[in-house]
């Protein structure tokens, strides 16, 4: 695994332990399923966008972005059961996938 993937995915975890889960209780993700996640993801974005990547807030922006996007599909896997098995062009299905 490449070590800027490694470190992305490093972030977004702490992102997720230290920010997201203490902000956000998993009813109140369940509820945002429903209603304006992509919102909230479009708000990052346009915020990185905005700010720029040359600036440490616009790349925190994408990394909150990212967080925003896995807790989200964090939420749908509770409310909606498991995602396609990875590695197959979007709108294939092939199984499903259950991580260990």
């Amino acid at each position: 695994m490449h070590s800027t993937f490694q470190s992305a995915l490093d972030w977004v975890s702490a992102e997720h332990q230290v920010y997201e889960e203490q902000k956000f209780e998993e009813e109140a993700d369940d509820q945002k399923t429903a209603e304006d996640w992509e919102e909230r993801i479009a708000m990052y974005l346009h915020r990185a966008k905005t700010l720029g990547l040359d600036n440490p807030l616009g790349r925190q922006a994408v990394g909150k972005a990212a967080t925003t996007a896995v807790a989200y599909l964090e939420s749908t896997l509770r409310a909606h059961g498991e995602v396609p098995a990875p590695g197959f062009p979007s709108g294939t299905v092939e199984g499903t996938w259950k991580h260990a």
